[in-house]
């Protein structure tokens, strides 16, 4: 049951930090904070995958996404600014919207979340 609870856990916090952090994550001593957390996350994971004795342990490998949806996230964001010069923005729970920001968050949401988790079904099969 823990095993769930890490992997569920994992894929929330690379949803909250996207959601509810976005303005820092745009800044750059912001970044750096929630990358250094993602990275010790990423870390403990990486440990409990190598030393631990259960079966199921790929579990572990999700705490690896908090980290990897971050880095997306800089990436994505360095090359819309780069096409659009600003930076994109949210459209959760709005109407009226620009196509490129809603292809952003649908982009980012896939990449970030439905793709590692995809990999990791798979994986664990």
């Amino acid at each position: 049951m823990h095993l769930i609870l890490i992997f569920v856990g994992s894929f929330l916090i690379a949803y909250f930090t996207f959601d509810f952090f976005r303005i820092y994550l745009d800044k750059k001593k912001g970044f750096r904070v929630i990358i250094s957390f993602n990275f010790i996350l990423a870390l403990i994971g990486i440990l409990l995958y190598l030393y631990s004795t259960e079966d199921k342990k790929i579990f572990y490998i999700a705490m690896l996404v908090p980290l990897y949806a971050s880095l997306v996230y800089k990436g994505m964001v360095s090359l819309f600014i780069k096409n659009f010069g600003r930076l994109p923005e949210d459209t959760a729970f709005k109407f009226y919207v620009k196509f490129p920001d809603t292809m952003f968050n649908v982009l980012y949401g896939i990449l970030a979340i439905v793709l590692p988790l995809a990999l990791l079904f798979w994986l664990m099969d």
